[in-house]
């Protein structure tokens, strides 16, 4: 399974911060999967934890996110170059939408997290934060 998450590697095992929370990515041994999660480094709460997983049939890398909100996104990641970009629809109480993620390594001292929502419009950028590495 390890093979299916190849693109994650780069990006695990490193803390990334903002001036407000904090990233890490780790690996899950016992499932085989990846745990993304993002606190707020004021009150030490969660704001969003993503589990990537591989499905049964080969390839296809699941995404869920729970966000402190209580929306869902649920949807496939995949390489994107050297970046991770999640395809998935994002649903709260209000409504359902489509959403874009890319986490995007910035060489060894930042991370890069662009996200966008998809509606008649069009592509609107609903989120874009630049992490540095931590150290801890």
């Amino acid at each position: 399974p390890i093979t299916h998450l190849a693109i994650f590697l780069p990006f695990l095992e490193t803390v990334w911060r903002t001036d407000a929370t904090r990233t890490s990515l780790a690996w899950i041994p016992y499932n085989a999967a990846i745990w993304m999660r993002t606190i707020d480094t004021r009150t030490n709460e969660p704001v969003t934890e993503t589990i990537f997983y591989p499905h049964p049939h080969p390839g296809i890398i699941h995404a869920l996110t729970i966000h402190d909100s209580g929306a869902i996104d649920e949807g496939t990641a995949s390489a994107d170059g050297e970046a991770i970009r999640i395809d998935a629809e994002r649903a709260d109480d209000a409504a359902t939408t489509r959403i874009e993620q890319r986490i995007e390594r910035l060489g060894a001292e930042g991370l890069r997290l662009q996200t966008w929502s998809f509606n008649d419009a069009g592509r609107n950028r609903i989120a874009d934060t630049t992490h540095r590495a931590a150290g801890d």
